[in-house]
């Protein structure tokens, strides 16, 4: 029952995706699809461009404005998606010529800035799935590195392609040991299992660790490196609860 300005002021809190659900929640929030203000001043707010005021699409007295926003809002990240696609596909390319990060950069810091995680979409099991799943695997360490710095607090160690490999995973299988270090170092687990992204040479698909692929194909310095990893976790984890003796306590 409120007007459309303060109604608009309260709803504009709430993400599309909550928008869209509120008749799900109940009939009575269902709201109106003509209602100009309303959905000129929420789109505003979420920077979705809609249909210009003097527009046979604004102007006819039967027009779904709550329909014209969510269509315009698919239509505009569908386009920024094939943008981003087209874009880390160009880097993951400039990957695997040259560790330089400037193309990188550029894309991280850009006008339209490229998400740190980006999901390559079709090429996942051709390339990577996140642009640091394809610094992994050709061992590309200032890249990395820049990833890893952007990150902030994403889990960005923890994603996951289609067959279970993390960029520590694809590391190891490609046998990069300065890579696995380097993801060692930030705090990569090594207990995630995979499957490879094509045949695999040593035999067998997996899914395996880390510890175990680059043991398999033949790797020994990753393996190394990864079970040293593994055990000063744990030695570290032991001492922590140790009980303390009754000599020490004396």
């Amino acid at each position: 029952e409120l007007p459309d300005g303060p109604l608009g002021q309260l709803l504009s809190t709430l993400t599309l995706a909550e928008l869209r659900m509120l008749p799900l929640v109940s009939r009575s929030w269902f709201l109106d699809g003509a209602r100009k203000i309303l959905w000129y001043g929420l789109a505003a707010h979420h920077g979705v461009e809609m249909p210009k005021v003097s527009s046979r699409v604004s102007l006819r007295s039967k027009a779904d404005l709550r329909r014209t926003l969510f269509a315009q809002h698919a239509k505009e990240q569908a386009a920024r998606q094939r943008l981003f696609d087209e874009q880390a596909g160009r880097l993951v390319v400039s990957m695997r010529r040259s560790d330089s990060v400037v193309p990188l950069r550029r894309a991280l810091e850009g006008k339209l800035p490229l998400p740190v995680a980006h999901e390559l979409g079709a090429r996942a099991r051709d390339e990577s799935t996140t642009l640091l799943h394809g610094a992994a695997r050709y061992g590309r360490l200032r890249c990395a590195r820049l990833l890893l710095d952007s990150a902030g607090d994403h889990p960005l160690l923890e994603l996951k392609d289609a067959g279970g490999f993390t960029p520590l995973l694809m590391a190891a299988w490609c046998g990069h040991v300065e890579m696995v270090k380097l993801l060692l170092s930030r705090g990569a687990s090594t207990k995630p299992e995979g499957v490879p992204p094509m045949t695999s040479a040593c035999g067998g698909v997996g899914p395996y660790d880390a510890e175990t692929w680059a043991s398999r194909k033949g790797f020994k310095d990753v393996s190394l490196a990864i079970h040293r990893a593994r055990i000063g976790y744990s030695d570290g984890i032991s001492r922590v609860v140790q009980p303390v003796s009754s000599d020490d306590e004396r």
